[in-house]
């Protein structure tokens, strides 16, 4: 697999992590009693992989 393809492969899996997440947040304060603190580790997790998602996209060809 070339480089390209695997910065792809790896960013549709971040892409998909972020969205679960965001998915697991909506249902968690949907709750009577929300887990603030899964929330907040939840969204920590989510900017991490965003951060890691502009790194990744900024090594595709045409992205700088």
């Amino acid at each position: 697999m070339g480089r390209n393809k695997q910065i792809r492969a790896r960013i549709k899996g971040l892409e998909r992590q972020v969205q679960a997440h965001e998915a697991k947040i909506r249902r968690e304060l949907k709750k009577k009693h929300p887990d603030r603190g899964l929330i907040r580790h939840w969204r920590k997790e989510i900017e991490a992989w965003r951060r890691q998602l502009e790194r990744l996209r900024s090594k595709l060809p045409g992205r700088k």
